[in-house]
C-alpha cells in the first residue's frame, strides 16, 4: 500500500523567497522589500481612512490635495512625503511617535518624540 507522504508543518521561508528574489541582501531582494513596505502603508493608510470613516475625497479635501492623489497612495503607486505622511497622520485622526526598539528601547528612558501636524511643514 502506498503511503501519502506529509507536509512538513515548518519549512524554510527564507530559502523560498532567497529562490524569488535572489539571496538576501542582494538588490533584487531589497527591491522586494522596498515594495513590501511600500503596500504595507499603502493598507495601512487606507485601513486608517476607513476606519475614520472618510472617503477618499473628503480626505483630499482635508489635505488641499486630489482624490487621485489618495487613491495612488492607497494603492502604493506614489509615497507621500514625510510631511504630507504627518498631515495624512493627523487628518485621520493619529499622530506619528518615534519609538526606540530592539537594543535601542532597552535603554530607553520610556519617552517617545512625538510630532503634531503644526510642526511640520507643508507640501509644496
Amino acid at each position: 500500500m502506498w503511503r501519502k507522504k506529509k507536509k512538513p508543518l515548518f519549512y524554510d521561508v527564507t530559502a523560498e523567497l532567497e529562490r524569488q528574489f535572489g539571496p538576501m541582501g542582494s538588490p533584487g531582494w531589497k527591491a522586494a522589500e522596498e515594495r513590501a513596505w511600500e503596500r504595507y502603508n499603502a493598507a495601512m493608510l487606507l485601513d486608517a481612512r476607513k476606519e475614520a470613516g472618510l472617503t477618499q475625497e473628503e480626505l483630499a479635501k482635508r489635505l488641499g490635495v486630489d482624490k487621485g492623489y489618495i487613491s495612488r497612495v492607497e494603492r502604493g503607486l506614489t509615497e507621500p512625503m514625510v510631511s504630507t505622511f504627518y498631515r495624512l497622520a493627523a487628518a485621520l485622526g493619529f499622530r506619528v511617535d518615534l519609538v526606540p526598539v530592539g537594543e535601542a528601547a532597552a535603554g530607553a528612558t520610556g519617552r517617545s518624540e512625538s510630532v503634531t501636524p503644526a510642526e511640520t511643514d507643508s507640501p509644496s
